[in-house]
């Protein structure tokens, strides 16, 4: 069903008065005002999200030059959906000369989503030249979706105007994790996100650019290991603390990060944190993290207790496999026993006919067929 289809039948619904019953937390009074279904009482703006519906850019494209904001707006909201770049020019004239700021800032939004690298220079000009800083946020973020390599270096340095800005700087991380997501990345880049997650900037700033290094792909963070390890002990927001976490995987073989992982590991009150810490552990930092692991497993988080049998299960090797069979008879989470017999079973070891016999007896004894599937 097409937008209009669906506008239409909304429209008769509200006509007709009839409530669905069911699906209202209580009795609306008759003088509750009801908010009218925004299609269902404007033409235009039915028509642009059927065409949005339809994916038809050159239909969408005339409402951009609409004297009313609203229907600029929805039309770059529209067009951010499409993400044809037969819009990328039209776009950017919006972003250049339109007077109305959410206007401005759909456009720049939609541009984002296109990921059109002929963007790119319009954008950059808008970084200095935009006066809203909502604006500039969005500009910035999408310059990040659109960049070429070369033009990395315009998203890394903000102009001297912009370096307290805080949108600017949110916009600045938005940007390079963006970026870091295509694979396009520099030790200049990497060196400004490290700046970024201080906690002097803001929490957008800080969550991007810790994500930004969790995710990006081949970068070595050895060199940034002290700066990230105190970010990850003391940021106040625990999803900053749970991404430049993960991100230490990526400076594993710095002396701190193994004992630094286990600390976490043992001692973050976020479980999200403890189990960051626990996937950033490999195999080279077996023995200096095994004991926080052990103690992991009986974590009261389950998502903590597996991720702790799931590291054993992954890099343990010449374990005797009783250990890991003595352990999991003692759990109560059964997929955290699961995995740690898959773990025991994985070692070899001399007890494996033993934990083989135990296992299925295990599963004799086991009547759900979820639990069977998994013994």
């Amino acid at each position: 069903m097409t937008y209009f289809a669906l506008c239409r039948a909304a429209a008769a619904a509200a006509a007709s008065g009839y409530l669905l019953t069911a699906c209202a937390p209580h009795t609306l009074s008759s003088t509750t005002p009801v908010a009218l279904n925004q299609f269902a009482a404007d033409s235009v703006l039915r028509r642009i999200a059927t065409a949005q519906d339809e994916r038809r850019a050159a239909a969408l494209l005339p409402y951009l030059s609409r004297p009313e904001a609203t229907y600029r707006r929805a039309a770059a909201e529209a067009l951010a959906s499409v993400q044809s770049k037969e819009a990328t020019s039209p776009l950017l004239t919006r972003l250049r000369e339109d007077a109305d700021a959410t206007v401005r800032r759909a456009a720049a939004y939609a541009l984002g989503q296109t990921a059109d690298s002929t963007a790119e220079a319009g954008l950059a000009q808008r970084i200095s030249a935009e006066s809203d800083g909502v604006v500039r946020r969005y500009v910035l973020e999408a310059l990040g979706r659109c960049t070429s390599r070369a033009g990395l270096l315009t998203l890394t340095r903000l102009p001297p105007a912009l370096a307290t800005d805080t949108a600017a700087l949110s916009g600045q991380a938005w940007g390079l994790y963006r970026a870091g997501l295509r694979g396009l990345t520099s030790e200049a880049a990497v060196s400004r996100l490290v700046q970024l997650v201080g906690r002097s900037n803001p929490v957008s700033a800080r969550l991007a650019a810790a994500n930004a290094l969790a995710r990006t792909r081949g970068i070595n963070l050895v060199s940034y290991a002290a700066t990230l390890g105190t970010v990850a002990q003391q940021d106040a927001h625990y999803a900053v603390r749970s991404a430049v976490t993960a991100a230490l995987s990526k400076a594993a073989t710095a002396p701190t990060v193994p004992v630094l992982l286990a600390t976490l590991a043992r001692r973050d009150p976020d479980y999200q944190v403890r189990v960051s810490a626990l996937r950033a552990m490999n195999a080279q930092m077996y023995a200096p993290v095994k004991e926080a692991a052990w103690q992991a497993l009986t974590d009261p988080n389950a998502q903590v207790a597996l991720s702790a049998a799931e590291f054993f299960l992954t890099h343990a090797t010449n374990e005797p496999g009783s250990v890991f069979l003595e352990k999991a008879n003692r759990l109560e989470q059964w997929r955290v026993r699961a995995t740690l017999l898959a773990a025991a079973l994985h070692q070899s070891s001399p007890e494996q006919a033993a934990i083989r016999g135990a296992v299925q007896e295990r599963y004799a004894a086991t009547r759900t067929p979820t639990r069977k599937a998994i013994c």
